[in-house]
């Protein structure tokens, strides 16, 4: 749970808090931006809660997601990750490749959550029959969020993980502030869990004992996913909506600078409404100062781009009896640029 979940809603914390300080968005986006980080939070708060109590659960794998791949994605929610270094890999065992993705996915989420804006460099590499991980973040050139906790379940779990390939894994802290998650994996895991005896049977009763273990707290580990994880599911998918509505809105307020600029002052609205949004825009760009508006006219209000975050340019369209009274560009970096009326 933590390794398939726990990654998604800090990279959902990490867009929302590029959001919440884009001065071009209004005051109830910024707002909207910040309840998101917020949710994004807890949900990580209550998968703590939930680790807490269930252990080795049936692990989900990443849908084909190469290591790449993921550091191309937290790449791409703005993380600043150096290009990586990593050599051709041979063919791994499943349970090393899937060990090198966890250490390396656990390592970008706890720099993005705990390490805000800083740089962060990914090694990867083949020594002496072993695959050498390394995940250097540099200190946090933000504060990290309030409240937001260490956790812990995630570093716990990168070492149960390498102890069960043979391998070994260190977190540290940095001389230069930063922080460094570090992991060997023998390339041949059953070489390297193989009993020093030669027996292949010496830790079979240490292997049962744990089965046994295991399949008695099966029953209450399902009844506490059911009480604790699906509120964690819930809370993401709320999440998720919220960006979306987000979305949704800024493409269907959007007006198209060629669009904008066929339109002239005295047409009849009927004349021009097949170039207008099915929806207006409801903020305005911070600082902007608009100029007047025609008497008795009423305004309307269109973005410029639908870039997210939105940039700082609103087309305001007036109309009076019926046609266009004025269009104007309103923008904080040119207030009242671009304006026209009649």
């Amino acid at each position: 749970m933590h390794d398939s979940l726990g990654h998604e809603p800090s990279l959902i914390a990490l867009l929302a808090g590029a959001l919440e300080v884009d001065r071009s968005l209004g005051e109830r986006h910024r707002a909207l931006a910040a309840e998101l980080r917020s949710r994004a939070d807890a949900a990580v708060r209550r998968l703590h809660e939930t680790i807490g109590v269930l252990r080795e659960g049936t692990e989900a794998q990443p849908a084909g997601e190469s290591v790449q791949e993921l550091v191309e994605r937290a790449r791409g929610s703005g993380m600043d990750v150096k290009p990586p270094r990593w050599e051709d890999l041979p063919g791994l065992p499943p349970l090393v490749e899937r060990a090198v993705y966890r250490v390396v996915q656990e390592s970008l989420t706890n720099a993005a959550k705990h390490a805000p804006g800083a740089p962060v460099q990914v090694r990867i590499g083949v020594r002496s029959g072993h695959v050498e991980v390394a995940v250097v973040n540099g200190p946090p050139v933000h504060a990290p969020p309030a409240g937001r906790g260490t956790g812990g379940n995630g570093l716990v779990g990168l070492r149960e993980r390498a102890r069960l390939t043979g391998g070994t894994m260190h977190a540290a802290p940095t001389g230069e502030g930063g922080f460094e998650v570090s992991a060997r994996l023998p390339l041949d895991p059953d070489a390297a869990l193989a009993p020093a005896s030669g027996d292949p049977g010496a830790a079979e009763p240490e292997l049962e004992s744990a089965h046994q273990r295991h399949r008695m707290e099966r029953g209450v580990r399902r009844s506490l996913v059911i009480a604790i994880a699906v509120p964690t599911l819930l809370g993401l998918g709320m999440a998720a909506a919220v960006i979306g509505l987000f979305i949704w809105q800024t493409l269907a307020s959007l007006l198209e600078p060629d669009d904008y600029a066929a339109l002239r002052v005295g047409q009849r609205r009927a004349e021009i409404a097949s170039r207008l949004p099915s929806r207006q825009y409801p903020e305005r760009p911070p600082g902007v100062r608009e100029p007047p508006v025609p008497s008795g006219a009423r305004c309307e209000y269109y973005r410029s781009s639908g870039n997210v975050p939105a940039r700082d340019v609103v087309y305001r369209l007036c109309f009076k009896d019926g046609r266009l009274a004025s269009k104007d560009v309103l923008s904080a970096e040119h207030p009242a640029s671009g304006t026209q009326g009649g």
